[in-house]
C-alpha cells in the first residue's frame, strides 16, 4: 500500500544520501585546493589563479545546489519559502554561469601558454587573469538575473492533498523552449565549443614540438604537458557528465505533451547526480596531474600524506642532491659546447648545435677526478639536461631569433 502512495519512497532516501556525499566530497576537495594555492607562494602563476576560481565556483555551487535538489528530492516539494526559492536557484545559476565561462578562460588561456607563446607573453600575467575572474562573476551574476525574476512558489494540488513547488514560471511554451536553448548554449555548448577548439590546436602543436629534434627540457616540458592535460581532463569531465542533464532538460521542453512518467523522472534524478558529481570530481583531477598540488598537500598533512604519497619534500631533495653529484662526477672528463650554425636551413631557420667532448685530463687534474667505481657512460640527453643549462641557452637565443630549431 506505501508503494502505491509514493512510488518513489526508495529514491527519496537514496538520492539525497548520494548528494550528500557528493555535497560532503565537493566541498571538501575544492576547499583543499583553495588553501593548497593559497598558501603556496610558488603556485601563484596564471593558470592556477583560474583554478582557484574554478573551484571557488564548484564550491559555491555545490552549497547552494546540492541542498535544495536534496530536499525537493526528499520532500517532494519546497518548504523553504519564496525568498530562499529565488536565492537558491538564482546563486546556483550564478555559479554555474561562472563555473562556464572560467572553463572556457582555462582553455584560451592554455592555447596561448602553448600555441602562442611569444605573442601573449605580456598578456598571460596573474593580474590579468585576477581581472578576468572577477569579470565572470560580474557578467554571471548579470547574466542569471532572470532567474530571479522567474523562480516562483505555487500551490498544486495532489493525491494526498496540495503540495508546495518552486518553479520557474513562463508566459509561453515557447518562451520556455527559447530560454532553455539559450541556457544550453551559453552554459555548454560554447563553453565546450572553444575548449575542443584550443584542445585541438595544443594538442597539435604538443604532437608537432615532440617531433622536432631540440635540446632535451625534460622537466619544463613535462610539467607544461601535465598542466595542459590537467585543464584538457577538467573540460572532458565537464562535456562528458553535464550533457545528459542538459539533453533531457531540452527533452522534456520540446515535448511538453508527453506524459510525466515515474521513469523519466527517475532517469532525471540519476542526470542531477552526474551534473553535480562534476564539481566534486575536479579537485582529483587537480591532484592527478598537478605534482604541486601534491606537494602542497604534503606541506598541509605531512603525516597523513607520508604513506599515500610517498616521501617527503626534503627526501627528494636530499635525492636529487645525491644524483647532481654523482652525476658531476660521472661528467668530469666532458664537456658541452653550444653554437648555432651560420647557415639557414631550408625553413628559413638556424640550427643549434649542442656536442659533447671528451676532455684529456689534464696532469693537475688527474687526482681530481671520479673514482672508476662512478664513471660511466650517460646518455645524452641525460647530460643536456643536469650539464648545458640549454633552457636558458635557448631563451637567450630566442629573444633574439624566434625561429628556432635545435640539433643534438
Amino acid at each position: 500500500m506505501a508503494e502505491t502512495e509514493n512510488p518513489l519512497a526508495i529514491e527519496a532516501v537514496v538520492i539525497p544520501a548520494v548528494l550528500g556525499v557528493i555535497g560532503v566530497v565537493g566541498v571538501i576537495g575544492n576547499g583543499l585546493v583553495i588553501l593548497v594555492i593559497a598558501r603556496s607562494k610558488d603556485m601563484r602563476t596564471v593558470t592556477n589563479v583560474y583554478v582557484v576560481n574554478m573551484a571557488v565556483t564548484d564550491f559555491a555551487y555545490l552549497v547552494f545546489s546540492v541542498p535544495p535538489a536534496a530536499i525537493v528530492f526528499a520532500a517532494s516539494e519546497w518548504p523553504l519559502g519564496e525568498a530562499m526559492c529565488k536565492g537558491m536557484h538564482y546563486l546556483g545559476r550564478v555559479t554555474l554561469q561562472a563555473s562556464c565561462l572560467t572553463l572556457t578562460a582555462m582553455s584560451i588561456d592554455r592555447f596561448c601558454a602553448i600555441v602562442l607563446p611569444f605573442k601573449t607573453v605580456n598578456f598571460r600575467r596573474t593580474r590579468v587573469a585576477i581581472i578576468i575572474s572577477a569579470c565572470i562573476w560580474i557578467s554571471s551574476f548579470l547574466i542569471s538575473i532572470p532567474v530571479a525574476l522567474r523562480f516562483k512558489t505555487f500551490i498544486v494540488p495532489n493525491a494526498v492533498g496540495t503540495q508546495t513547488l518552486c518553479r520557474e514560471t513562463w508566459q509561453s511554451q515557447e518562451a520556455q523552449k527559447s530560454y532553455f536553448i539559450y541556457l544550453f548554449v551559453i552554459t555548454y555548448l560554447v563553453p565546450v565549443f572553444i575548449s575542443a577548439v584550443c584542445g585541438s590546436l595544443i594538442v597539435r602543436q604538443l604532437i608537432r614540438s615532440s617531433r622536432m629534434p631540440r635540446c632535451n627540457l625534460d622537466r619544463h616540458e613535462r610539467k607544461m604537458r601535465r598542466v595542459t592535460a590537467m585543464v584538457l581532463g577538467v573540460t572532458a569531465l565537464f562535456a562528458l557528465l553535464w550533457l545528459p542533464n542538459h539533453a533531457i532538460n531540452l527533452w522534456r521542453v520540446m515535448n511538453p505533451l508527453v506524459p510525466g512518467i515515474i521513469q523519466v523522472y527517475r532517469v532525471k534524478m540519476a542526470f542531477t547526480c552526474l551534473a553535480f558529481t562534476n564539481s566534486a570530481l575536479n579537485p582529483f583531477v587537480y591532484t592527478f596531474f598537478g605534482e604541486n598540488f601534491k606537494l602542497g598537500l604534503r606541506r598541509l598533512f605531512p603525516r597523513c600524506c607520508k604513506r599515500t604519497m610517498g616521501a617527503s619534500p626534503q627526501s627528494s631533495t636530499r635525492k636529487s642532491s645525491l644524483s647532481h653529484r654523482k652525476l658531476s662526477a660521472q661528467l668530469s672528463n666532458k664537456s658541452v659546447h653550444c653554437h648555432r650554425r651560420g647557415s639557414l636551413d631550408g625553413a628559413g631557420r638556424r640550427d643549434f648545435v649542442v656536442e659533447i667532448r671528451e676532455e684529456s685530463p689534464s696532469p693537475m687534474s688527474v687526482t681530481e677526478r671520479a673514482p672508476p667505481s662512478v664513471t660511466g657512460t650517460l646518455d645524452q640527453t641525460n647530460i643536456l639536461t643536469d650539464l648545458c643549462s640549454c633552457h636558458g641557452i635557448l631563451n637567450v637565443i630566442c629573444k633574439k631569433e624566434k625561429p628556432l630549431s635545435s640539433t643534438v
